[in-house]
C-alpha cells in the first residue's frame, strides 16, 4: 500500500512539473512593429490564450490567427480596394505561437495593403 502511495505522489509530482510547460505551448506571444513612410516606429505586444497585450484588438487577432493556426503568411487578404499611394509600410512580427518560432517582415505600399494583408493582426 506504502508503494501505490508514493507511486501516486510521484505521478502527481510530474504532472505539476510539467504544467507550465504543457501551457507555454499552447500559449503565443508576437512582437508587431509597424513603420509608417516618415514616422517612428511602433512596437504592438500580442498575447493569445489567454489573449491580451497593447496590441488594440487582441481578441480579433488572436482569433485570426487561431484561424490559420499561427501561420501568418496565410492570414486572409480583404476585397477592399486601397488606393495607388506610395507611402511605404513596414511590419515585422516576431515571437512564438504554441511552441514554434514565427516571423514576418514585409513593405507594403501604403497602410490599406498593410490592413487587408494582415487580416486585423496589424490593422494599426
Amino acid at each position: 500500500m506504502r508503494s501505490l502511495k508514493v507511486t501516486a505522489l510521484c505521478g502527481a509530482f510530474l504532472m505539476a512539473a510539467a504544467l507550465p510547460a504543457m501551457a507555454a505551448h499552447s500559449r503565443a506571444s508576437l512582437r508587431i512593429t509597424v513603420t509608417q513612410h516618415g514616422h517612428a516606429p511602433t512596437t504592438y505586444e500580442l498575447e493569445c490564450d489567454p489573449d491580451g497585450g497593447d496590441h488594440p484588438s487582441p481578441e480579433v487577432a488572436c482569433d485570426r490567427l487561431r484561424a490559420v493556426e499561427g501561420r501568418l503568411s496565410a492570414l486572409r487578404r480583404s476585397n477592399g480596394t486601397c488606393p495607388l499611394t506610395s507611402e511605404p509600410y513596414r511590419v515585422s512580427v516576431e515571437g512564438n505561437w504554441r511552441g514554434r518560432n514565427v516571423a514576418l517582415h514585409s513593405t507594403f505600399a501604403n497602410r490599406c495593403r498593410a490592413k487587408a494583408a494582415g487580416d486585423g493582426v496589424f490593422a494599426f
